[in-house]
């Protein structure tokens, strides 16, 4: 007999195998238009810095030309076609630990890796970074109205304190008075010392009304109120926060960021959980808790889809190579494989055929075709460093793909004879079907042989018999939708 068509559902790979109702696994690939589609690789051009990245930006001049920077242990970047030109200003200390952040406000650029003064550069001028005289040391960075915030700070008057932030004289970015001054006063320039019992500051995001200080566990909004008081501050969150300074992504004025305890969403006045029973318990089991501050994200808006990069436990040094992937509109999530040194939201440089030469003298080897946006420039992509150094984007070739379907009680309680499996791919790749079983539910499934499809009949034949069925679907090659599949089987007995 033939089963209905079982439409691959949504990844719940934290539920049991048994009557899960969605995937047990997607892997190596994405939730976008309707159906599950091929994840690519990081695919690189170009020189490769000094050393690992250790934070990334993507600017624009004012007339809307592409401007990346990065920074390594020592050094701060800007991106000239294939080539990176050092724009330091000095040696600089960035430690192991640490990153560079990035903002920009108006014209300038602006950095902060708390071993140093904050840098700035007036963007596309070809010139150094600077000093920012006057602000502190500082770990993260946001624009939240017209004032540049620093956050995690040490500064000679207070030391060190993790849990203070401080921002600039209103309107201008470059202007830091001192605070308690009638200079700050009358600039708006001030402080403030958030509760150190929710942890350090983790990380700020921007906005034109509001911003959101996120420490290790809460959540604080600053709205601009003016007047002798500058900012409302309120902590609307007092039990979630912040797993690592990257493990966020800004859509607007939401916020979907990774967590001590799962995956969240926040507007600035609610926070809802958005990996419970799907990938929470999955990622946080697989992720080493060593390395926070590796985890990085970037932002693929063409397909509403969020990255999220971390090093597992099978990462010793730190290294990223895993992926969690949320489309944020259909709330589906995926899983994947990538090693790097951290993604970021990018935008495409513009490349004229002499830069495309220094890429590839051969059409055919360039890592995307003509027509494509990222050569065109000022188009957001889906940006990154491999372990090599190298800035990339993700959209290299196509990873072979893993889909797990939840485990069938086809016959009741009985044992069922499963005939055949008839993947329904639409596309060029190559796939097989590989039947999981078991009797028990003690038991481990064991897999079985991987059948490849008929060319003719469209199913991948086999004959397995057992009381609870599961099938993996790989695809290798690359492929354009992957919808569901359909059972072939029938009863064999109650033993």
């Amino acid at each position: 007999m033939k089963s209905p068509i079982i439409r691959f559902a949504q990844l719940a790979a934290d539920l049991p195998d048994l009557q899960n109702p969605g995937l047990t696994m997607a892997h190596n690939c994405v939730w976008a238009d309707g159906a599950y589609k091929p994840l690519y690789s990081l695919s690189t051009s170009g020189d490769a810095l000094d050393a690992r990245c250790q934070g990334a930006f993507a600017g624009r001049d004012a007339d809307g030309n592409t401007i990346i920077y990065a920074g390594d242990a020592t050094k701060l970047y800007a991106r000239s076609g294939s080539s990176w030109d050092d724009r330091s200003n000095g040696t600089y200390t960035t430690q192991p630990t640490q990153y560079w952040k990035f903002r920009q406000y108006d014209s300038y650029v602006i950095a902060t890796n708390f071993g140093d003064t904050p840098q700035y550069i007036t963007i596309g001028d070809g010139g150094a970074f600077a000093d920012l005289t006057g602000a502190d040391d500082a770990r993260h960075i946001a624009i939240i109205g017209q004032f540049v915030f620093l956050g995690d700070t040490n500064d000679a008057t207070n030391g060190h304190v993790p849990h203070r932030v401080r921002w600039s004289a209103i309107g201008d970015p470059t202007d830091w008075p001192v605070i308690g001054s009638t200079d700050a006063a009358n600039k708006q320039s001030d402080e403030e010392f958030l509760n150190s019992n929710y942890g350090k500051v983790q990380a700020m995001t921007d906005g034109s009304e509001f911003g959101l200080v996120f420490q290790e566990t809460a959540i604080n909004r600053f709205t601009y109120v003016g007047g002798s008081a500058i900012f409302e501050v309120k902590d609307f969150e007092q039990a979630v926060g912040l797993f690592g300074p990257f493990a966020y992504a800004q859509i607007g004025n939401t916020v979907i960021f990774l967590a001590q305890n799962g995956f969240y969403k926040t507007d600035g006045f609610q926070v809802i959980p958005i990996g419970v029973d799907r990938v929470d318990d999955y990622v946080l089991s697989d992720i080493n808790q060593t390395y926070p501050q590796r985890v990085s994200t970037t932002v693929d808006y063409a397909n509403k889809l969020i990255y999220f990069s971390y090093p597992s436990n099978s990462s010793s040094d730190g290294t990223p190579d895993k992926l969690v992937i949320y489309n944020w509109v259909a709330d589906r999530w995926t899983t994947g494989e990538e090693s790097c040194e951290l993604l970021f939201s990018s935008k495409s440089l513009g490349y004229t055929l002499d830069d495309l030469d220094d890429i590839s003298t051969s059409l055919d080897d360039l890592p995307a075709s003509l027509d494509s946006p990222i050569w065109t420039g000022g188009a957001a992509i889906v940006g990154g460093f491999n372990t090599s150094h190298e800035l990339g984007s993700l959209n290299g070739s196509a990873k072979t793909a893993i889909l797990d379907t939840s485990e069938a009680d086809l016959s009741t309680g009985g044992m069922a004879t499963v005939l055949g499996v008839r993947p329904l791919i639409e596309g060029d790749g190559t796939v097989t079907v590989t039947p999981y079983t078991r009797n028990l539910q003690s038991a481990t499934a064991t897999a079985g042989s991987a059948a490849s499809v008929n060319s003719r009949t469209g199913i991948a034949d086999m004959r397995v018999t057992a009381r609870y069925h599961r099938e993996r679907v790989t695809i290798s090659g690359g492929f354009d939708r992957a919808i569901g599949i359909q059972f072939e089987w029938e009863e064999a007995g109650d033993v």
